[in-house]
């Protein structure tokens, strides 16, 4: 399996935010162990924090964050933004007008299969939970790298840790097992 260190960091913020605070944001401490990681993130582009210069290291993490993190990522990546971005609507909710990077970054994610929204909608200003958080990880892992993770804990034969996935779709089970199985192979 190939090494997946930044789609991985993204993980495990997503999946498993800290209590603590991190760096070279106003509301972080510079000895946290994940300052490396988020400072990279953030010299990357991929994180910017809020306007106000902090963090919100203990803030639930919202879908057009996640959508704005995994469609700078592609960008990274060598992916382009739709030509049709602006005038085509990928989610009902989101006006082609109001936000345009996130616009941008949606179609390029709904594009990709990586973001499919809930029934034309984006619902952007909703939390993301765990499971939707791993259900767009691993799609775009198989979309950037092809790695089928799913298919990898399978032939694994990986036995999951994780006790109260038994009620989510098999689709988002499936998912929460395969990043369990790539964070133990870090």
């Amino acid at each position: 399996m190939k090494k997946l260190p930044l789609l991985l960091i993204l993980t495990f913020l997503c999946l498993f935010p800290t209590k603590q605070t991190l760096a070279s944001f106003l509301d972080v401490s510079p000895n946290n162990i994940h300052t490396e990681d988020i400072n990279e993130l953030s010299d990357l582009g991929l994180i910017k924090g809020y306007e106000n210069g902090n963090f919100g290291p203990n803030n639930s993490i919202i879908r057009q964050n996640v959508a704005r993190i995994l469609g700078r990522w592609l960008q990274l990546e060598h992916y382009y933004i739709p030509e049709d971005a602006l005038s085509t609507k990928r989610f009902y909710d989101i006006s082609l007008t109001d936000d345009t990077e996130l616009v941008k970054l949606t179609a390029l994610l709904a594009e990709e299969g990586i973001f499919n929204g809930y029934e034309g909608r984006l619902m952007s200003a909703a939390n993301m939970n765990r499971e939707q958080t791993a259900l767009v990880l691993v799609r775009a892992v198989k979309t950037v790298y092809g790695e089928d993770l799913v298919a990898i804990y399978k032939q694994a034969n990986f036995k999951s840790n994780v006790k109260d996935i038994h009620n989510l779709s098999i689709e988002a089970q499936e998912a929460i097992i395969a990043l369990e199985l790539s964070l133990i192979h870090i």
